[in-house]
């Protein structure tokens, strides 16, 4: 199999996950972004920074502040300004985001169900450690041109 064949399933699969996602997630008016950063947010607690997102979930702040935004307005999230330093906004889950977030972890858990069926766990462990050497590719080239363009 060439790398090609690599790329093709991943595409096939990343606009599977994504449309799973939105299909299971459309009546309540959140999209697999906001899915991805609301189950963040519900794993992390409460009381956590705009920047803290960013940094944990890797994702640049225009693309945190679009998917709050949205958050807020559907009444998933209050923000807080910080006591200290009131530039600083902090992310509080309304009950109404709680009792999502069981349905956005089981959603999760039956699209990980579909991903690996007949997967072994030795094979899971190999692809696992394939992805991180991915990552961590991915990862350096990023390093690398931020240096470069600053």
């Amino acid at each position: 199999m060439d790398k090609n064949t690599f790329w093709n399933y991943f595409t096939y699969i990343s606009r599977y996950t994504k449309s799973y996602t939105a299909c299971k997630l459309r009546e309540f008016g959140i999209g697999s972004g906001q899915s991805n950063i609301l189950r963040f947010l519900i794993h992390a607690g409460d009381g956590i920074s705009h920047e803290e997102i960013c940094d944990k979930l890797e994702l640049n702040m225009t693309t945190v502040s679009r998917a709050l935004q949205k958050l807020k307005e559907n009444g998933y999230i209050e923000e807080v300004k910080g006591e200290k330093d009131n530039r600083i906004k902090k992310i509080y889950l309304t009950e109404k985001a709680k009792k999502l977030g069981q349905f956005i972890e089981s959603t999760k858990n039956d699209l990980v169900g579909i991903l690996f069926i007949g997967v072994g766990d030795s094979e899971l462990e190999t692809f696992i450690n394939i992805l991180k050497k991915i990552y961590q590719n991915v990862k350096k080239e990023e390093n690398r041109k931020e240096k470069i363009h600053g």
